[in-house]
């Protein structure tokens, strides 16, 4: 049987890679959303100009 100081470290190690992962995947999923936008943000302007051309 593990200790309750074992158990606490083993709690807060867990706690803390999620909280990095979590972190992790919110960034990388902000970035997608963000090039998603700017993408279609290029693509409007490209058929803009053609039209005005």
């Amino acid at each position: 049987m593990i200790s309750q100081s074992e158990f606490v470290r083993y709690l807060c190690g867990t706690c803390s890679a999620h909280i990095v992962f979590q972190n992790e995947l919110i960034r990388h999923l902000f970035g997608i959303c963000v090039r998603l936008v700017w993408n279609l943000k290029d693509e409007k302007g490209v058929r803009t100009n053609a039209k005005r051309l």
